[in-house]
């Protein structure tokens, strides 16, 4: 009987027969054991592994052979300037395989980057399988791997895993089709970015969010207490955490600042609040500032002197704005398969025109009954059905006016209220229509059936009899 075949991460001393398949990455040099009897070496040994295991324990040291579908490949080279100030070429390939719902992205670096990846072109026409040999794992978006000077593209792999992977794509057109339009409508620039509900965050799992997407959404913020704000200390232009001390120099790995200085910066945890739920984020120097109106010495010292009316002041003057907040799923949705949610920028200034079409976006709800009470208003401010036809300037609230107004030749105020002269024989008491506390008087021109008169009151239109002398 042969013995099973295991992988190198299932063995212990209790196997004792086994059979393994793995590939030579080192051997070491030969060496003479203590007893000066026996020559010995070390033999480091790699087998194959699913691409999600790589990502649990990324060694910088350890390189590997990557197999995948393709499933994006960007149209041009890209030049970067590294953390040291060094410019670069990199292009992104995008594949995946069976065994992880999270594509996988291989930064294409240099030499790799030009001709090498044009024969990658067809990828929007079929479903291309490849292979990388020698790339590095890093993380880069969570979790990524860099093909670099000693890696090869193999653009027709062969092999058992190879024609598995081909067998796989071929039965499993439809899901890799909808992977590669998630990842295209992710990175179109040109696509309408629409805000979302809160809900819809939540409802957003692992296999259907990407590590490139952002939402806007429009909630207000709440927080209950000072003691959700933490004091951290962090890089002065992106907040990025650092464990230096304060006023050291450093170069933040973030925004690729090389002389930043670390600073105090205030952390604050809140719940973002919509129409249908709420979620906790976490908003980190700048956009905490943003929220706050204000500076970080500002709030530091609110939190030091526990000036309690001026945190409640500022709690309900927050509580009382609607906020534009963008997220995006954390570092370890590409690293552990753990979808999170996290706070990339705070927008407060938008326009109320903006703020109403964004809202009626993120809450449909709330945009159906606005209309239906603007339609509601309408109908009761509506004084004449479709087939009257009425041109009035303003109506007469009683007799006394009416007969006063008769003997006017112009109007005397516009529809605004100012008024522009008052008659000798009228005082501002004749009047029982006062708008900005003036009085109005103005000529009535009406085209009514001969009957009856429409007038407009605080609670609606009325219909009353008109006087013989004035049909």
């Amino acid at each position: 009987m042969k013995p099973e075949l295991l992988f190198l991460s299932e063995l212990s001393p209790g196997v004792d027969d086994y059979r393994i398949k793995v590939k030579v990455v080192d051997i070491s040099d030969r060496k003479l054991s203590t007893d000066d009897c026996t020559f010995y070496e070390t033999l480091l040994f790699c087998d194959e592994k699913q691409i999600s295991s790589i990502s649990q324990d990324i060694r910088e040291d350890v390189r590997y052979d990557v197999l995948g579908v393709v499933l994006f490949v960007e149209e041009e080279v890209r030049l970067v300037t590294s953390f040291y100030g060094q410019k670069a070429y990199v292009r992104e390939v995008v594949i995946t395989d069976q065994t992880n719902t999270q594509p996988i992205i291989i930064n294409v670096w240099n030499h790799l980057a030009g001709n090498n990846c044009e024969q990658l072109k067809g990828w929007a026409e079929k479903f291309i399988v490849v292979g990388f040999t020698s790339v590095r794992p890093s993380n880069i978006k969570g979790f990524s791997m860099s093909a670099e000077m000693y890696s090869h593209i193999i653009y027709d792999p062969k092999g058992d895993r190879a024609n598995v992977l081909r067998e796989w794509s071929s039965l499993y057109t439809q899901m890799l089709l909808d992977r590669q339009a998630r990842i295209l409508e992710v990175r179109d620039p040109a696509s309408k970015k629409t805000p979302v509900t809160v809900q819809y965050l939540k409802e957003k799992k692992v296999q259907n969010a990407l590590q490139d997407e952002r939402h806007w959404i429009l909630a207000s913020v709440s927080f209950t207490s000072m003691e959700q704000l933490e004091v951290y200390v962090g890089c002065s232009v992106c907040g990025k955490t650092t464990k230096l001390p304060e006023g050291r120099q450093f170069a933040c790995s973030k925004c690729y600042t090389r002389e930043t200085i670390a600073c105090l910066k205030v952390a604050l945890t809140f719940n973002a609040v919509d129409a249908y739920d709420n979620i906790s984020l976490t908003a980190f120097g700048n956009e905490t500032e943003q929220i706050f109106g204000m500076n970080t010495t500002d709030i530091y010292n609110m939190m030091e002197n526990e000036n309690l009316i001026c945190f409640t002041t500022v709690q309900q003057k927050i509580r009382s704005k609607v906020f534009c907040l963008k997220v995006s799923p954390s570092p370890t949705l590409t690293a552990t398969n753990i979808l999170q949610w996290t706070l990339e920028a705070v927008q407060i200034d938008v326009g109320q025109g903006d703020c109403t079409a964004l809202a009626k976006e993120a809450f449909p709800n709330w945009s159906l009954h606005r209309r239906a009470r603007s339609s509601l208003k309408r109908k009761q401010c509506n004084t004449v059905s479709d087939d009257e036809s009425v041109k009035t300037k303003i109506c007469i609230p009683n007799a006394r006016l009416k007969n006063i107004s008769s003997d006017l030749n112009e109007p005397c105020t516009d529809m605004t209220g100012n008024i522009s002269a008052i008659p000798p024989q009228a005082d501002e008491n004749s009047s029982a229509i006062r708008p900005a506390g003036s009085a109005v008087m103005c000529r009535l021109e009406f085209e009514l059936p001969p009957a009856s008169l429409f007038v407009r009151t605080n609670e609606g239109a009325i219909e009353v009899d008109m006087p013989a002398e004035a049909r």
